[in-house]
């Protein structure tokens, strides 16, 4: 709030980050030193991108048995993309989810088909609800305008 009143005050809108007054460039020692204990850098699979080396974590030996993969030995394999779907590529930010020709057609979040529209997080389905909203408002301006200037004529 100090941040926003200041902006306000100044005429100077600006995105401040305030995390910093609370969070450390080491960020939280107590917390790394758990996960190192119980974790180990792993290769992991990511929806809609696949194998990416190093960028998970796995149990320890020590720890395996809280492992659900492994105690009900379940087989975690590359997950494929619906056809037509290019979530990766959003994910990857080499497209916006309009470059897509499911997008708001057979892909909508009541109606999802990739990993993207899946969660209201989710690149895809929040790219919808707010790029939506911006297009109706942007359309209603036009209509107004349009409504204006016939009644001038």
């Amino acid at each position: 709030m100090i941040s926003l009143s200041q902006q306000i005050a100044e005429d100077d809108p600006r995105i401040d980050i305030e995390y910093k007054r609370v969070v450390k460039p080491e960020g939280n020692i107590k917390a790394q030193e758990i996960l190192n204990k119980v974790f180990k850098v792993s290769d992991a699979y990511w929806r809609g991108i696949g194998k990416i080396k190093n960028s998970g974590l796995a149990f320890k030996d020590r720890y395996e048995g809280y492992d659900a993969a492994r105690k009900f030995q379940l087989k975690i394999t590359e997950s494929i993309e619906p056809k037509g779907c290019i979530c990766g590529n959003v994910l990857l930010g080499l497209n916006l989810p309009p470059d897509c020709v499911l997008f708001g057609k057979r892909c909508t979040p009541l109606s999802p088909v990739g990993p993207c529209m899946v969660s209201s997080e989710g690149s895809c389905a929040a790219y919808y609800k707010y790029d939506i909203k911006r297009r109706g408002r942007e359309r209603e301006r036009e209509i107004r305008g349009k409504g204006e200037r016939e009644k001038g004529k």
